[in-house]
């Protein structure tokens, strides 16, 4: 077979430049598909197959014939891509009973039979009733439609993957050649969340003796005492803060008598900003002393009502609002 492959090449190259329906090429680019068609045959008798190969594609990317396509495909069985050397030399012998090149068809046919007795063979077992979302050989995907049936694959290591609606099962399997290896693949099992125990709700707090849901009992003595002390010290402040604002007051009072005179019968537009000032700094000097009147107020009543032995008491804050003044009233009961 060798010697009649060698006989029938002899003629491939004059045909590069005629034959197939490629696109037009200019005589530079066939000069140079010729010449790499020439190294590929040299290569091939030397028995650089993968180098012969490589030549044969850059002359079927310029140009197919099926010369060409031939030497490619007899490349790929001689390299172990067996698959695509089913689908190079398919195409070589079809073309070359079209265009009637006799050597061509005979080479052509002989390999294509060679090979298909070599390529393996890969098919997956699925169980029964498995619904198959993907499936993938090495990493390209395959018609769902088609599994269970025998695959052809190039021979070596290949890796399997099958995604169903539990999870993917991923297997890994080497094929030699000639042969029909059987992959089963199993069904992940689904996933079930680790039982988590409910927590314990905490114990009930002891309820208190004394206590009355109509009457909530008051605030620990500790607690109105502090707060009784916050208060006295936030009305003391408030207080010091009116007593500010009052002088401040006073202050504006006395610009606007020298501005418009004792009677303030004629008071300049400049006199405005202190009659604004002032009647602002009353309005919140009379706030502060009201706020500090009862904050100290109530602060005192925690303090007292807070001591041991102290009877109950009662504080009552009533605010009080008028033009230009603001303030509140405090009351107690005890």
């Amino acid at each position: 077979m060798r010697l009649r492959f060698g006989l029938v090449v002899a003629g491939f190259a004059s045909t590069l430049a005629v034959g197939g329906r490629a696109r037009a090429q200019s005589p530079s680019e066939i000069a140079v598909a010729q010449g790499w068609f020439n190294e590929g045959l040299a290569l091939e008798g030397a028995g650089k197959w993968k180098e012969a190969l490589e030549r044969f594609r850059r002359v079927a990317a310029v140009k197919r014939t099926p010369q060409v396509d031939f030497h490619v495909g007899l490349g790929e069985s001689h390299t172990g891509e067996l698959v695509l050397a089913l689908v190079d030399l398919g195409r070589a012998l079809e073309t070359a009973r079209a265009q009637h090149v006799a050597n061509v068809e005979s080479a052509a046919s002989a390999e294509l039979e060679a090979v298909r007795a070599r390529v393996p063979r890969l098919q997956l077992e699925i169980p029964r009733g498995a619904t198959v979302q993907r499936a993938t050989l090495d990493g390209r995907a395959l018609a769902t439609v088609a599994l269970g049936e025998p695959i052809a694959v190039d021979p070596g290591p290949h890796t399997v993957t099958v995604s169903f609606p539990s999870g993917d099962a991923t297997q890994k399997v080497t094929v030699e050649e000639r042969a029909l290896a059987k992959v089963v693949v199993e069904v992940p099992a689904d996933a079930k969340p680790s039982v988590v125990p409910p927590p314990t709700p905490p114990a009930p707090a002891p309820a208190s003796p004394a206590a009355d849901p109509a009457h909530p009992s008051s605030p620990p003595s500790g607690s109105r005492s502090t707060i009784g002390w916050v208060l006295v010290g936030a009305g003391g402040a408030a207080l010091v803060g009116g007593v500010v604002f009052w002088a401040m007051r006073g202050s504006e009072i006395s610009a606007l008598d020298d501005a418009c005179g004792a009677d303030r019968q004629h008071c300049p537009d400049s006199a405005r900003s202190h009659y604004d000032a002032g009647k602002t700094d009353t309005v919140v000097s009379a706030l502060l002393f009201g706020a500090g009147v009862a904050a100290a107020g109530v602060g005192l009543v925690l303090l007292v009502g807070g001591s041991p032995g102290a009877s109950k008491s009662e504080a009552r804050i009533t605010p009080l609002l008028g033009p230009g003044t603001g303030g509140a009233a405090f009351s107690t009961r005890f």
